[in-house]
């Protein structure tokens, strides 16, 4: 079913909203009410990328070009607040050449990020810009991005766009480790997430030589990548994002 015309979608912890890029309307802001599809423009329009949730569902973190180069904002999007007036809107990096790909923490107190062109370390810095800026993984060679942080805060895992590979780290600053490799000749593995309440990371990939990305899980604990999509159709699957009410149960 298409809902809109627009990318990199994300849905709100409790399923109820969804959070967009409106690709026809300048590359604004977008917040939809899934039981009423109430559409609402967030931002001014000014290019906007990557919005993710807050674990807790009070904010949307994504990268805007409203101070020059991409930087990290964070957005008031909770429900108390009424989108026909200015949500409160505030950057929290000044990275000299820009910001990408941000994440909030699994407590939303930090939001991970990557630094683009020759730095590309993975980097975090506090949700409400306090303090300075740490370095979570340095690059050897690679593109790291695509952060996401364990539900309860047992590790992060996130890609290397070079290497094609799925990297985990139990801390920052830890020895990074191999979960997932693929063809070089692959796209690299994209927008891995953890799925709440367990184990299981969410991705896009093509880890068997398929036409184009397709939709897998992976369970941490046995690495054995199943597919959800059919590579047949021809669609190029990107950006999964997965809503569990209630536990987790892996058999489902």
């Amino acid at each position: 079913m298409r809902l809109f015309s627009g990318s990199m979608p994300d849905v709100s912890p409790d399923g109820k909203r969804l959070v967009y890029v409106a690709t026809d309307k300048k590359h604004c802001l977008h917040m939809v009410w899934l039981e009423t599809m109430r559409d609402v423009c967030l931002t001014s329009p000014v290019s906007v990328r990557d919005p993710r949730w807050s674990p807790c569902g009070k904010y949307v973190t994504f990268t805007s070009s409203h101070a020059g180069r991409h930087q990290v904002f964070v957005l008031t999007v909770d429900e108390s607040v009424d989108v026909d007036d200015a949500p409160v809107m505030r950057r929290i990096t000044d990275e000299p050449y820009g910001a990408m790909y941000p994440v909030f923490s699994h407590d939303s107190e930090w939001i991970y990020y990557n630094l683009p062109f020759r730095h590309r370390n993975l980097m975090r810095v506090h949700s409400r810009g306090i303090g300075e800026s740490e370095t979570v993984a340095e690059t050897r060679s690679d593109w790291y991005s695509y952060a996401t942080e364990h539900p309860e805060g047992d590790g992060i895992v996130f890609s290397g766009v070079r290497s094609r590979r799925l990297f985990y780290i139990d801390s920052p600053g830890a020895r990074l480790q191999t979960l997932l490799s693929m063809p070089i000749t692959a796209d690299p593995i994209l927008y891995p997430r953890w799925v709440r309440g367990s184990d299981t990371i969410i991705f896009s990939g093509q880890l068997e030589r398929e036409s184009t990305p397709q939709i897998y899980f992976v369970d941490i604990t046995d690495l054995e990548p199943w597919r959800v999509t059919d590579p047949r159709e021809g669609i190029r699957w990107r950006s999964p994002s997965v809503v569990i009410p209630g536990e987790y149960n892996n058999a489902e």
